[in-house]
């Protein structure tokens, strides 16, 4: 009882987390911007080892790489070559090049399970969730209202309709956001994790989209659960210990769906 009142803020931190990255990577999967997702994660990261190295606010810079990521993938290029996923590839090898560079000119920067890579999402502070909990508030609002304007350029864009400039937009610079303050905390993989596993669990579902929307809190609270849990006896990185819980579901739920088909269509 006592280990969960001295991790409360990180456990409350975890659960908001898990929850709003989880409602973004809905759209992230959805509108194929997986690899897009990654990219800007490893950005955010690239943005968090300036901030340590050059002493300013490792949140800001993180929020600027980001931003800047966004912009460059969202540019049009009249070369052909220069491809958004091209683009892609390009900012997260030559981002995560100068990351490995950044660590052998600044041996001093910790970058382990805990820090840059695995964020300190174990050992959040009350002033972190003062941060947390407005931006989790405020993208909950903001979804509320906008979600079927967002489906809606979901469902253009892949029926290759004219899209809404400024929804789109408006996306990018969210998922940006997003992303920076999510990687700020709780690092790379937690970040991508979250955005990537509860979507495939719901879209392996194949539900209708209200009830994904459903599925994916109830899945993001029980994984960030048992993350929280195995963390806490076991003394494992806490973001790491969710996405194991968030993949493991991930694939004994794509183990059962087989064998659920198989025995039905051997019936039929």
């Amino acid at each position: 009882m006592d280990q969960i009142s001295l991790f409360l803020p990180s456990i409350l931190g975890a659960v908001i987390l898990s929850v709003m990255m989880s409602l973004l990577g809905l759209f992230v999967v959805w509108r194929r911007m997986t690899f897009l997702s990654l990219t800007l994660a490893q950005l955010a990261s690239l943005g968090t080892l300036i901030g340590y190295c050059v002493n300013a606010s490792p949140l800001v810079s993180s929020i600027m790489t980001t931003l800047l990521g966004v912009v460059v993938v969202k540019k049009r290029f009249t070369e052909q070559i220069l491809h958004k996923d091209n683009i892609n590839a390009f900012l997260y090898i030559f981002s995560g090049s100068l990351i490995v560079i950044m660590l052998v000119m600044y041996p001093s920067i910790d970058w382990g399970p805990d820090k840059i890579f695995g964020g300190n999402l174990l050992y959040l502070m009350n002033s972190d969730l003062k941060i947390i909990v407005p931006v989790a508030l405020f993208f909950l609002l903001f979804l509320k209202f906008n979600r079927k304007n967002w489906v809606a350029l979901t469902v253009n864009e892949q029926e290759n309709f004219f899209v809404d400039v400024w929804q789109d937009r408006l996306f990018f610079l969210i998922t940006a956001l997003l992303i920076a303050l999510t990687s700020r905390w709780a690092g790379l993989m937690f970040c991508f994790g979250s955005i990537l596993f509860p979507a495939l669990f719901v879209n392996i579902l194949n539900v209708r989209v209200k009830t994904a929307f459903m599925l994916v809190v109830i899945y993001s609270f029980v994984c960030a659960g048992l993350g929280i849990f195995l963390a806490l006896r076991l003394n494992l990185p806490l973001g790491a210990s969710i996405v194991i819980c968030m993949g493991f579901a991930v694939i004994i739920e794509k183990i059962i769906k087989s064998i659920f088909c198989l025995t039905f269509f051997r019936k039929k």
